[in-house]
C-alpha cells in the first residue's frame, strides 16, 4: 500500500475496492490517496446509515432496506479488501470493527427501539470516521513564516 502521500492505484487494492476507487476518481474527475479514498468511503457509509434511519421513522422499509443492502455491500468489501499483513494489529481492529458493523446492522430490526438501535450504529461509525480524520496525514502548503 502506498504512503498516504502518494496517489491510489489499482494494485493497491482488492479488486472489488479498486473498482470502487476507481468509480469514486471518475465520478468527482478527483485524485485520491488510500487515505482520503477511504475517508470518503466511510463517510458515505454515515450517510447511508442516517438515510436508513430517517428512511425507517418514515415508515419506508423499502428504502431502509436499500439503504442497509449499501452498508452492508460496502462493509463486505472493506473487509475483504484490507491488505496488511495477516495478524497486524491495525487488521485485527479493522476486522473486528467491519464485522461488528455488518452484523449490528443486519440485526437493527431486532432491537426495542430501531431508532435509538441505528443512533448507536451511526455514533459508532461517526467516531471511526473522527479518529481517521484525526490520524490522517494532512499535507499543509508552506506560505512562508506566519507573523
Amino acid at each position: 500500500m502506498p504512503s498516504s502521500t502518494q496517489t491510489a492505484t489499482a494494485d493497491d487494492f482488492s479488486p472489488e475496492v479498486a473498482a470502487g476507487v476507481r468509480a469514486y476518481g471518475r465520478a468527482t474527475h478527483a485524485v485520491l490517496t488510500p487515505v482520503q479514498a477511504s475517508i470518503q468511503v466511510h463517510e458515505r457509509l454515515c450517510q447511508q446509515l442516517i438515510a436508513a434511519k430517517a428512511a425507517y421513522e418514515a415508515r419506508r422499509l423499502d428504502n431502509m432496506c436499500r439503504h442497509t443492502q449499501t452498508c452492508m455491500r460496502t462493509l463486505l468489501i472493506l473487509h475483504g479488501g484490507i491488505k496488511l499483513e495477516p495478524g497486524a494489529k491495525d487488521r485485527l481492529i479493522l476486522d473486528r470493527f467491519y464485522l461488528h458493523m455488518f452484523e449490528r446492522i443486519r440485526t437493527v430490526l431486532h432491537n426495542k427501539d430501531v431508532s435509538a438501535a441505528f443512533d448507536e450504529i451511526i455514533g459508532l461509525m461517526q467516531r471511526f470516521c473522527r479518529k481517521m480524520w484525526v490520524a490522517a496525514p494532512r499535507r499543509v502548503p508552506n506560505h512562508g513564516p506566519q507573523a
